[in-house]
């Protein structure tokens, strides 16, 4: 177990003398002041300079290249990662492949988040994709080191963090950050002969040029102090320049009236800077925003008063709101300086404030306990939970797969670590506690980032809802869930998302491709594949899929079946499709006093056969005048019309309802009112009924149709009937059912059975068997069963 301090900011050509780099080095020194054994190797780049300051690092000879790192990896540990945004950088140098892999823990320092907050000016030009790449690498972090509260909070928010996943470590003053040993005199007459502009008194305003220090507003407050203060009190401005930024300061100074009372003193160095600290009268750091604030402390630490902005974690380095003001607001800027430059026991008062606790040892007492703790999740990595991802829709997504992956997902979560891939914004779908959401496209980052899950499994249904899925199992293989065996519906959608994707950009072309010879060649100058065409022809499509799973799984024996006739892989049967049983359980069947209530549920659609129960109940109502028919799911216009038709031709318009969508507690209350399911299906993809299973588990009898895998319900739990039945046929057969509460009671009792031996605990159990047999987890999970 290795821990690794990355010192690739330190190393940086553009600005390697100051900020990041000085951060980076000044904690490195610490923690190998307070704790040697700490770290056990500092990483640097061959191929980037390797700055003198580097010289006690070098000296304890736990200094190695990226290149030997390469060529021979520790096999476990912490990684920290310094400097994320090093955007010149490739991803594979800010994060290196064997620190991606399970065994390791990585770490990283937060700065800020300034470009997320302020995209209009940050995000603007081609490196926004790049940082905004790097801002989901450090999202994925196992832990972060955050400078300052203010920048914590920003990663709680805007990278959906958790508190508990970042420690506040500060920053710090050098020690040359102090306050003069020779008379204020003295240091000033050292800094005029190097500033022979310097006057005896001045107003100090570290800075840089960028939009976020705010000097035209500091121009502005400044142009507004009385003509004599600022005689009184130049303003000396300690920033690099080049030839052009010098022009633009002079042409802002000018136009304001303030150049006789402003000077620019270009790039200082360090023993410089420490001296205009020292002598100066006061220092003003009007920043809009910032990660931590250090020239404040700088200046404090130096002895001089200091003002700041009200923002950030300014407030932090200087807790006195006496000595801030609004950054926006040039009025109170002004006001803030006049009775402070023009009151000596005010900057008495501010000189003599307590200073705030950070120094780079209070950050490294600070970040020692979590690389421990780090270490320690290191080092027991293989007794944790494994990393699966599930690639499938959510809620509300209105697909069944998504209500299935939630119910799975709230027992796995305690199982394993999972990941739900979706393809949508994530903000807007719902996934149980302790389950990840994150999109189909970011399935490879997340690997190159956290290294790759332990598994990933694909849930395949026969919808838009799968496009994207598709596109990353051609990318990313994994195992294969096939919720439905005729794909023709997926490769439909696909033709009008991302046609391009398909051989001649065409469905016709694909199944060309895949059969060349097996069907009849008008097929394959179609566009797409009906329904209808398909189950006349024999057309599943599963081939493509079934070649790029690593496994595949079904629900039922049918469905493998049909997946190894049309593609040769013999799928394995996982677990029937699982029953919920969160609803109200129906105690017994309806009697006396109570209208027949026959429903069916799912979307309205000519495949589930609705004309046919619509003629039926026509037929129950001569036997059960109060009967009622209810059709529970969603529907579109065109359908809607012709059920109404079909109902007004049956004469049982005032017996039958349309609902609709209906919220979850809507739909459970027409489960609860129930009094018979019928489930047709004139023909099957395969699939296997969630809404069956709903019922099943909900204590209501149902009845469905003898294919696929409905037929594979057992007889004393539903009631089947052939798929070609007739509508005089399936009515006799209910009309039989609702005078019979024997046998009703009885489906109700071994339907109880059923979900208690099917329900999505016992999924989740048995997936994670199959997929993690050898993970000590699963033995973990196996002895702790008899506490449950």
């Amino acid at each position: 177990m290795t821990v690794v301090y990355d010192l690739l900011g330190v190393q940086s050509k553009e600005h390697g003398e100051r900020g990041i780099a000085r951060y980076v080095l000044s904690l490195a020194l610490a923690i190998e002041e307070l704790d040697p054994s700490a770290i056990d190797v500092y990483l640097v780049r061959e191929y980037l300079p390797i700055p003198g300051v580097m010289e006690p690092l070098i000296r304890s000879g736990k200094v190695r290249t990226f290149r030997d790192m390469q060529s021979n990896p520790p096999k476990s540990g912490v990684f920290v990662v310094a400097s994320p945004y090093e955007l010149g950088e490739p991803l594979d140098s800010i994060l290196p492949d064997w620190a991606r892999d399970g065994h390791w823990q990585r770490a990283g320092i937060l700065y800020d988040l300034i470009p997320m907050i302020f995209p209009e000016i940050y995000l603007t030009d081609l490196w926004s994709k790049r940082y905004r790449a790097r801002t989901n690498t450090v999202a994925n972090l196992d832990h972060l080191f955050a400078i300052s509260e203010a920048s914590k909070a920003d990663g709680v928010r805007l990278l959906n963090k958790t508190p508990e996943s970042i420690t506040v470590i500060g920053a710090g003053a050098d020690t040359r950050f102090a306050p003069p040993q020779e008379p204020q005199a003295d240091v000033l007459s050292e800094l005029q002969r190097r500033l022979p502009d310097l006057r005896e008194s001045y107003l100090l305003f570290p800075s840089g040029i960028e939009w976020r220090k705010n000097l035209i507003r500091m121009f502005d407050a400044y142009s507004q102090l009385p003509a004599d203060m600022r005689a009184e009190h130049q303003l000396v401005m300690v920033c690099r320049t080049n030839s052009a930024e010098q022009e633009m300061l002079e042409h802002e100074t000018s136009t304001r009236g303030i150049q006789n009372d402003f000077l620019a003193t270009g790039f200082v160095d360090d023993a410089d800077l420490v001296r205009l600290y020292q002598a100066a009268g006061l220092v003003i750091f009007p920043s809009l925003y910032e990660g931590f604030g250090l020239p404040v402390l700088e200046a404090r630490a130096c002895g001089a008063p200091a003002i700041c902005s009200d923002s950030s974690s300014l407030k932090e380095v200087q807790p006195d709101p006496t000595a801030r003001f609004d950054p926006t607001d040039v009025d109170e800027m002004t006001a803030v300086l006049q009775r402070t430059l023009g009151n000596p026991d005010e900057l008495k008062r501010l000189q003599d404030a307590e200073m705030p606790p950070f120094t780079w040892k209070w950050g490294a007492e600070r970040t020692l306990p979590v690389l421990a703790e780090l270490a320690r999740r290191s080092s027991t990595r293989g007794m944790t939970k494994p990393r699966l991802a599930i690639v499938s829709p959510l809620p509300p997504q209105r697909s069944g797969i998504a209500t299935y992956t939630y119910r799975l997902c709230a027992h796995l979560a305690n199982e394993v670590d999972v990941t739900v891939l979706v393809d949508d914004e994530t903000f807007a779908l719902e996934a149980p506690d302790g389950v990840r959401i994150a999109k189909v496209k970011e399935l490879l980052a997340l690997e190159r980032m956290d290294g790759r899950f332990d598994e990933v499994i694909y849930f395949m249904g026969n919808s838009h809802f799968h496009v994207a899925a598709l596109e990353m199992l051609r990318q990313r293989p994994g195992a294969v869930l096939m919720h439905d065996v005729r794909m023709t519906g997926l490769y439909e959608s696909e033709y009008y998302l991302a046609g391009d994707r398909l051989p001649q950009g065409t469905v016709g072309g694909l199944l060309h491709q895949l059969y060349p010879s097996r069907y009849r060649d008008v097929l394959y100058k179609q566009d797409i594949i009906s329904p209808t065409v398909a189950d006349r022809f024999g057309i599943t499509l599963t081939r493509e899929i079934a070649a790029h799973a690593t496994r595949v799984f079904t629900h039922s024996q049918f469905a493998a079946d049909s997946i190894m006739l049309d593609s040769g892989v013999v799928p394995e049967v996982l677990f029937p499709i699982p029953v919920h049983t969160a609803h109200s359980i129906n105690g017994a069947p309806k009697g006396a006093g109570h209208p027949p209530v026959i429903s069916t549920f799912g979307k309205v659609d000519p495949v589930k056969q609705p004309f046919l129960l619509i003629e039926a109940f026509a037929h129950v109502r001569q036997q059960f005048p109060n009967a009622q028919l209810v059709f529970v799911g969603d529907h579109d216009e065109q359908q809607e019309a012709a059920l109404l038709a079909a109902i007004e031709r049956g004469g049982v318009g005032d017996a039958v309802e349309i609902t609709g969508h209906l919220s979850d507690a809507e739909y459970e209350a027409a489960i609860a009112a129930t009094s018979i399911a019928v489930q047709l299906r004139a023909f099957t993809n395969g699939e296997s009924s969630a809404a069956a299973a709903d019922l099943i588990g909900s204590g209501v009898p149902v009845v469905v149709s003898q294919l696929g895998a409905m037929a594979e319900l057992p007889e004393d739990v539903v009631v089947h009937v052939e798929q070609h039945a007739t509508a005089a046929e399936l009515a006799e057969l209910l009309v039989k059912l609702l005078g019979d509460n024997a046998r009703l009671e009885s489906m109700m009792e071994n339907g109880r059975l059923f979900a208690k031996a099917n329900s999505y605990r016992a999924a989740s159990d048995a997936l994670v068997e199959r997929l993690f047999p050898a993970n000590p987890w699963n033995e973990r999970r196996v002895s702790s069963d008899a506490f449950r």
